[in-house]
């Protein structure tokens, strides 16, 4: 049976003795309400007897119309309590009959009552009392005493139905108590059954569910919910069963896929590895391949414009300084390539450095430029000791500092900051510089390789691979290199390196 129709039945159950109890109530009150209106009408037909007995006396004693009159609207007042609508039970409408019926010998005896007392008072009227003695006042007095006697007999039977009424509602109240308290009872014992039963029932289920769950947040997808009842509980049980043979044949299906993928990725490794000492080897060799032919054209300019610089003229001797210093350009660039290339090839020498020794190093061996273009040169902060290749961040600053001498035309004070904000992670360092800045429409050029913003032999000349190298270094970092650059004010280079670098 399923625990929603188990639960529907236990509260129908509930209603229906609820039901039973509020009918019994009703039913009770209804007879305590007619036991009440009994109790009180024989306590109104009481009063009126007792009323009817002064009237009748008065109306003996003095015999005025207006006692009669009373007395007929008295007892036409209390004739409408004998209706049988007053009633609901049949014992007590036969006793009420029969104090009607001697209510009505009382209106008879009443009549006889008046009618010898008008005959008397006619008699008398006329002085033939004596001659009539079937009218004589002791007549009248056997009347009034079985009026009083009838009278009597009423307010008895009054008052035996008044207790016996009372009795019975003392007794239907007492029975409805009892009822309803037996009701309640066993609805409280049916409810409470039922419930210790659902919730037995259901919290140990519950339990094998949770830890079915319990299971599967463990990563165990062959776990199986040994559940089979046929209620919803099963049906749940059933359902996850279901759902972790489904998860289960997934991570297979999953696992086996990853480990494809995974012999693909190291058989292409193996092949990258390959092909990265091949390309090595390549390098070096087209590096010596081609730096041996830029050597001899070199030389032999050298050797010509020596040899036979008497029979040259002015001409020539440019035209083989101009060969000989492009065969220079071009071994730079050849170097600076192969420079590039082994970046994203090497794995990073990493330890903890003092990034303020690193810098301090780079001004000194860049002292004599500086000193030359006149050039201050100040690291402003104590910069932190990181996690990171120290010869590549030497190198990062060397090219930084060098752009910053290159291009600085100013005629005043010339300067190049250095320094590290360390309130934030990971550690922002910059290197400022006064020169002469970077034009917005330009700046995202400048990290192209071999890209120049000038002529080849404005401002020292140069490969433009500087940048280049220096954001390829930051990125082996996990980094990121930005800067902030007016035109003719100077420009400031930012650069980040991973949050872990930092210690």
């Amino acid at each position: 049976m399923k625990i929603t129709t188990k639960l529907y039945l236990n509260a129908v159950a509930s209603v229906i003795l609820v039901l039973a109890v509020l009918v019994g109530l009703f039913f009770n009150s209804s007879e305590m309400a007619a036991r009440s209106r009994t109790h009180e009408v024989t306590r109104i037909i009481q009063e009126a007897v007792f009323d009817l007995n002064i009237l009748t006396y008065e109306y003996f004693m003095h015999g005025e119309t207006r006692m009669e009159v009373q007395w007929i609207a008295e007892y036409a007042a209390i004739e409408t309590l004998f209706s049988p609508k007053n009633f609901i039970h049949e014992k007590d409408q036969r006793q009420l009959n029969a104090i009607g019926s001697n209510f009505k010998s009382m209106r008879r005896l009443f009549t006889q009552l008046a009618q010898n007392r008008k005959k008397r008072d006619h008699l008398r009227q006329r002085n033939e009392t004596q001659k009539n003695p079937d009218v004589t006042l002791q007549q009248e007095e056997r009347l009034v005493a079985r009026l009083l006697i009838t009278a009597q007999t009423i307010f008895t039977q009054t008052s035996v139905l008044s207790e016996k009424s009372y009795q019975e509602g003392l007794k239907a109240q007492r029975s409805s108590s009892y009822a309803s308290l037996i009701l309640m009872v066993v609805l409280a014992i049916i409810v409470t059954i039922t419930s210790l039963s659902v919730v037995k029932n259901f919290s140990g289920r519950l339990k094998k569910l949770t830890d079915g769950a319990e299971e599967t947040t463990h990563g165990n997808l062959n776990f199986q919910i040994d559940l089979h009842s046929k209620d919803e509980l099963g049906h749940l049980a059933a359902v996850f069963n279901k759902m972790l043979r489904a998860l289960l044949e997934f991570r297979t299906g999953l696992e086996d896929k990853v480990a494809e993928r995974t012999k693909q990725l190291e058989a292409s490794n193996v092949q990258l590895k390959k092909s990265n000492l091949e390309l090595d080897d390549f390098a070096y060799i087209a590096s010596h391949d081609l730096k041996e032919p830029l050597r001899g054209i070199s030389n032999y300019a050298t050797f010509i414009r020596e040899d036979y610089e008497d029979k040259l003229d002015e001409d020539g001797k440019q035209m083989l300084l101009r060969m000989s210093n492009l065969t220079r350009r071009m071994q730079q660039l050849v170097d600076d390539l192969l420079e590039y290339s082994r970046l994203g090839r090497t794995e990073l020498a990493t330890g903890n450095t003092d990034t303020h020794i690193i810098a301090k190093s780079i001004r000194d061996e860049l002292g004599d430029s500086l000193e030359e273009f006149g050039i201050a040169c100040e690291i402003k902060d104590e910069l932190p000791t990181i996690l990171c290749d120290r010869l590549r961040l030497a190198q990062v600053f060397r090219n930084l500092i060098t752009n910053a001498i290159k291009y600085n035309d100013k005629k005043e004070t010339k300067f190049i900051h250095i320094g590290c904000n360390t309130t934030q992670e990971p550690y922002v360092f910059y290197v400022r510089d006064n020169g002469i800045g970077i034009p917005d429409n330009l700046q995202s050029k400048i990290f192209k390789i071999f890209k120049r913003l000038h002529n080849q032999n404005d401002y020292g000349g140069g490969t433009g691979a500087g940048l280049t190298i220096v954001k390829k270094i930051v990125e082996q970092h996990d980094g990121e290199i930005w800067l902030e650059s007016e035109e003719n004010s100077g420009t400031t280079f930012f650069f980040t390196l991973a949050p872990q670098a930092t210690i």
